[in-house]
């Protein structure tokens, strides 16, 4: 980063576009939205006429994550070595060790899917916080699966409820008490409240395609213009309600717990209109565009996108040689290089690791 630069970066970083860049809890949030909804919407539909195993529910989500994580693990350890053909920059050696020291450390961790709870400072690939939540979340949800499944809905809904209210309290309580800012808590508890809500959405969906409750009637115009300015309201909300922050006003604890718990529900609640305005409408514009065969083809690389995109981050600020910039130009060749050499990754990762443990997994589940 140069000098003039520098002084800038302060300015910079009030701009509203880099605000929204800056809330990348947002994607994160939306994954763990998905892994409800379909955490229920599969396994209910499983377990149609069949009895719901615990083990077999968790062994699955468990070698869906565990081959990538350890190949993960493994690169960890071998980037130091690949620096050498890489002619790494200045700061390639002190940024490779101190990765190699925390893999070294809590590798294991990772294995157990405790990451987020043991020793979180030194987590083998910070990111991985979220697999941890997933994976913590995927055990707390077989108590109301277990009556979902075996037709007690009134009970596994009850249930349900009292997670996300206890999910809410709570962590609006420990945001206050602990003077935290509304953004990213590695805890499960705090997602919880956006797990459950698509649990308790994928539950409702495949019960409604039981009992033959899918209306074929695409919404009317003015229902389809109020959803989508709720939609973009509440994103705009839950992306700039911090912004005064960047221009010099004083943290307000009390404020910043109200801001926490809301901004997951009002973006949950976006997320669930956005679902039954895909399924409800599937031959308008916006279902037609997110059907595009690409995205589909993108998003079988999602995970193991994820999963590697730290390390390609890595690798690329630190083979760098000269200074980094802060210049839209500069910002945007690192982004797109960034998601490019990820996608790149992501692609070798599904193909040669994902992709044959998953056909292994179909032949048993």
């Amino acid at each position: 980063m140069n000098e003039e630069n520098i002084f800038q970066a302060k300015e910079k970083l009030k701009s509203p576009i880099i605000q929204s860049l800056m809330q990348f809890i947002n994607p994160v949030d939306l994954f763990i939205f998905i892994g409800g909804v379909l955490a229920s919407y599969t396994t209910i539909k499983r377990t149609t006429n069949r009895k719901f195993n615990p083990i077999s529910y968790i062994g699955h989500r468990y070698l869906r994550f565990t081959p990538q994580m350890i190949f993960y693990i493994l690169l960890s350890f071998l980037l130091p070595i690949i620096g050498i053909w890489l002619n790494g920059g200045p700061t390639w050696s002190k940024r490779m060790q101190q990765i190699q020291w925390k893999c070294s450390k809590t590798w294991w961790h990772n294995l157990i899917y405790l990451q987020n709870l043991i020793e979180p400072e030194n987590m083998c690939g910070g990111h991985t916080w979220y697999l941890a939540v997933d994976m913590q979340l995927r055990f707390l949800s077989i108590f109301p699966l277990w009556f979902l499944a075996t037709n007690s809905s009134k009970q596994g809904l009850i249930l349900i409820k009292i997670i996300i209210l206890a999910s809410l309290v709570m962590t609006s309580l420990q945001v206050f008490i602990q003077r935290l800012p509304p953004g990213l808590i590695l805890t499960s508890l705090s997602h919880s409240a956006i797990y459950f809500i698509g649990f308790w959405y994928g539950w409702r969906r495949i019960v409604d395609r039981q009992k033959h409750h899918h209306n074929d009637k695409p919404w009317s115009r003015m229902k389809m213009i109020i959803a989508l300015a709720i939609i973009f309201s509440g994103y705009l909300f839950c992306t700039f309600n911090t912004l005064p922050w960047f221009y010099g006003h004083p943290y307000d604890r009390f404020w910043s717990a109200i801001l926490y718990p809301l901004n997951r529900f009002i973006f949950t609640i976006i997320l669930v209109i956005i679902f039954e305005l895909c399924i409800e409408n599937c031959h308008s514009i916006i279902t037609r565009f997110l059907r595009w065969p690409l995205f589909r083809l993108l998003s079988k690389l999602t995970f193991s996108v994820y999963l590697n995109h730290m390390l390609v981050i890595n690798v690329l600020i630190g083979s760098r040689r000269l200074l980094l910039d802060l210049q839209w130009l500069s910002i945007l060749s690192l982004i797109f290089t960034n998601l490019f050499y990820s996608y790149v990754f992501g692609f070798i990762f599904t193909l040669l690791i994902d992709h044959p443990f998953m056909n292994i997994l179909n032949l048993f589940y």
